[in-house]
């Protein structure tokens, strides 16, 4: 899944006052990381790519919020630096 098209499910999802949990998983996970979720999986160790897979095989935000943030943790690559790409 593209990054357009994470974005066209939450939008579609907020426009039809749809089911929040994944704007809920992101700000979990989000918070638990210190960092939001748009990387390089393979350069930082998470993507909302990964992290909407990882959210659609769970079976609710809040524990699958734990998971995935523990297993980027894990991995321990550097966070993407939003200020070098200014």
């Amino acid at each position: 899944m593209r990054h357009l098209e994470v974005w066209e499910l939450e939008r579609h999802s907020e426009c039809n006052n749809g089911d929040a949990a994944w704007m809920r998983f992101c700000r979990r996970v989000e918070s638990m990381l210190g960092h939001d979720l748009d990387g390089d999986g393979s350069e930082n160790g998470y993507s909302l790519d990964e992290a909407h897979d990882f959210f659609r095989k769970s079976d609710g935000p809040e524990k699958a919020a734990r998971e995935y943030a523990q297993l980027v943790k894990s991995r321990n690559l550097p966070a993407r630096d939003r200020d070098s790409e200014a």
